[in-house]
């Protein structure tokens, strides 16, 4: 069932969130009817809970930058990277727009990237929780493009991630953190 709601509105309201309040978006958005969970790496939830090929997207412009134009991070720093004017906060909103309006059944996470040492909100990514080839996933594809191709825009780049490859990540994440 899908909830009537002025999205401009309910978006502003996250954001401000994000900003004050990072720990109540999940309560907040549940109550708003939007399917959104968080704080996970990509890897991880991919390994732990979807166990297939997942697609996720990304908001931020340098992010996409270096991993699609294959630019070199030493050429951004941290400080650009992590900086949350890059994250394109208008194409963020209009994804979860046409989310709640198409598919509002779908689970949405909010992801940490493959960012190790910083947390979500600072690239603003989205996992979207549905199978490969399915109705939501063909849409995805046809509205932002082929995620196993390189060919992004940056300011909002559909990615996929093998569960094969997600779980040798996430192995590696644990032992490294469990060396720490």
């Amino acid at each position: 069932m899908k909830n009537e709601i002025n999205m401009e509105e309910e978006l502003k309201k996250i954001e401000w969130m994000k900003n004050s309040m990072p720990n109540s978006y999940e309560i907040y958005l549940s109550q708003i009817g939007m399917n959104i969970q968080g704080n996970f790496y990509v890897f991880e939830y991919i390994a732990k809970f979807s166990k297939q090929p997942t697609l996720w997207i990304s908001f931020n412009t340098v992010y996409n930058e270096i991993h699609t134009l294959k630019k070199e991070f030493s050429s951004v720093g941290w400080k650009n990277y992590l900086n949350p004017k890059n994250t394109d906060i208008k194409a963020r909103k209009e994804f979860l727009h046409f989310m709640q309006t198409n598919f509002p059944d779908t689970k949405i996470v909010m992801v940490f990237d493959l960012v190790q040492c910083m947390q979500y909100p600072y690239l603003g990514s989205l996992m979207i929780d549905t199978p490969q080839y399915s109705e939501v996933y063909n849409a995805l594809v046809e509205k932002y493009g082929d995620p196993y191709s390189n060919d992004k825009r940056v300011n909002e780049a559909l990615w996929i991630m093998d569960y094969e490859e997600a779980v040798k990540l996430h192995e590696e994440n644990t032992k490294a953190w469990e060396q720490m």
